[in-house]
């Protein structure tokens, strides 16, 4: 039998590995922001939270969820964040929490309508530069078989849906068609993570504030998957190249 490492293909692997590694990167520069700058618990940053949307409102929720539903931006941009706070500070307030989803919703739009222009207008290949060649090039794969049926499969994630709409636009999917889709999906999703978030409230925050571990198992999780794949798809592949001998 042939050891595990002569299934590995390390530079498909590694392209495979591109967008996990890429979050990994981001979750380490904002681990190594938070501790230089000694930036805030949660407590605190629930109460600068709260201070900060009773100045700016609706306004700011509306431009976080923009630049989050932007591609590479929303990569960076604690657009989640402030997203899922404005959920726990508008407590039990069942209309509150409605307007949240509503605000997200249309931000979200916005922003995939950038990611879209960025596609349809080959502005995308900028991004190619800085290593989403290959979660672009899945993407366009995915919507090339799906169509629209990728819209609804993978809006479950902001970032995830930004490299779908680029696909969109790369693929110049019909723009009013790809709104239509995209709005009620939204709707949907952010409305079952608002309802999640509304009932485990600031647990929710005492969970995941400041502790990087648990995106990093997330992470972990994930590169782990994809290197299962790897290697069961080029044992597959070996097994149905072999030949057959007949007795």
């Amino acid at each position: 039998m042939k050891a595990l490492r002569c299934y590995i293909e390390p530079r498909r692997l590694l392209r495979s590995l591109a967008l996990p590694l890429f979050f990994v990167f981001a979750v380490a520069t904002v681990v190594t922001v938070w501790h230089v700058f000694a930036l805030p618990s949660d407590a605190e940053l629930m109460r600068i939270a709260g201070a900060f949307f009773d100045r700016y409102g609706y306004t700011a929720l509306l431009l976080s969820a923009v630049l989050e539903g932007a591609l590479v931006v929303g990569l960076y941009y604690p657009g989640a964040l402030i997203i899922f706070l404005s959920v726990i500070l508008a407590g039990h307030d069942v209309e509150k929490v409605a307007m949240v989803v509503l605000v997200v919703t249309a931000g979200f739009a916005a922003g995939l309508s950038i990611d879209y222009a960025l596609g349809k207008y080959g502005w995308y290949r900028l991004l190619l530069k800085i290593g989403l060649r290959h979660e672009l090039e899945r993407a366009e794969e995915r919507f090339k078989r799906r169509g629209a049926i990728a819209i609804l499969l993978t809006y479950w994630d902001i970032n995830i849906a930004s490299f779908t709409a680029t696909a969109a636009g790369i693929l110049r999917y019909p723009y009013l068609p790809f709104v239509l889709y995209s709005l009620p999906i939204l709707l949907f999703w952010n409305g079952f993570w608002a309802t999640i978030i509304y009932h485990i409230g600031q647990q929710a925050l005492n969970f995941t504030g400041g502790n990087f571990g648990y995106p990093l198992a997330v992470l972990g999780g994930w590169i782990l998957f994809l290197t299962i794949k790897h290697v069961v798809e080029n044992v597959r592949g070996e097994l149905r190249e072999a030949p057959t001998t007949i007795d």
